[in-house]
């Protein structure tokens, strides 16, 4: 007797569906990969967003092109703010927002002190300048999905990000020397924050304190040369 054999239609009907579960996961990945952005945010920290033009050789940082102020002073660091929670008080705890800015506060410490003279103590200088900054968006990653990705891609396709706006302000007049706003978002390549939730946050905030220490560092010529 003939065995017979299911149509190509009849197989396609009765396949197991043991890829859907995965495939839907990757899909939600890609559709959700493209959160994070690199929109400025418009939080009114500082005075105006209008003048603010992009600073070269560093990506991401953008600030006023009328700067003017002795860089030759030295600039002290005040505590970070939070207002990155938008319209989802729940989407952080106080862990979180404490956590990253205490970290901000700590990297741009660390990178300004490296740009700055050490021979002199801050507190021996009459009227430093203050850098006093706020974040204002954070959009995490989420490595569930990065794992899944990297399985099916070969890499983490799930990017968190930052936003942060800064200004540079005289304690003594409380007059505002300079001002802008940072954004990084997280690229595939940085495999190990991709699988921490804060982790392309926080590289973020060390890649916009090193730019920003330097920028700072170069005071008006710098802004000049820029554009």
């Amino acid at each position: 007797m003939s065995k017979s054999f299911p149509s190509p239609a009849q197989a396609t009907r009765h396949r197991p569906k043991i890829l859907s579960p995965l495939a839907a996961l990757l899909s939600l990945a890609l559709l959700s990969s493209g959160c994070a952005t690199s929109a400025q945010t418009h939080s009114g920290f500082i005075s105006s967003y209008r003048g603010l033009t992009p600073i070269k050789n560093a990506p991401g940082l953008y600030a006023e092109k009328d700067a003017a102020y002795d860089s030759h002073r030295p600039i002290r660091v005040a505590p970070v703010r939070w207002q990155a929670d938008g319209n989802d008080p729940t989407a952080f705890d106080d862990q979180q927002r404490a956590g990253l800015c205490a970290f901000a506060q700590d990297e741009f410490e660390r990178a300004l002190t490296k740009l700055q003279s050490p021979t002199t103590p801050l507190a021996t200088i009459p009227h430093p300048l203050e850098l006093r900054s706020t974040i204002t968006r954070v959009e995490m990653s989420n490595p569930a999905l990065n794992v899944v990705t990297t399985l099916a891609v070969f890499m983490p396709l799930n990017n968190g990000g930052v936003c942060l706006e800064w200004k540079l302000v005289d304690p003594a007049s409380e007059e505002t020397v300079a001002q802008g706003v940072a954004v990084q978002t997280g690229k595939p390549w940085q495999v190990m924050a991709s699988f921490q939730t804060l982790g392309h946050a926080k590289d973020g905030l060390t890649k916009i304190s090193t730019e920003l220490a330097s920028y700072l560092a170069g005071g008006a010529e710098r802004v000049a040369k820029s554009n």
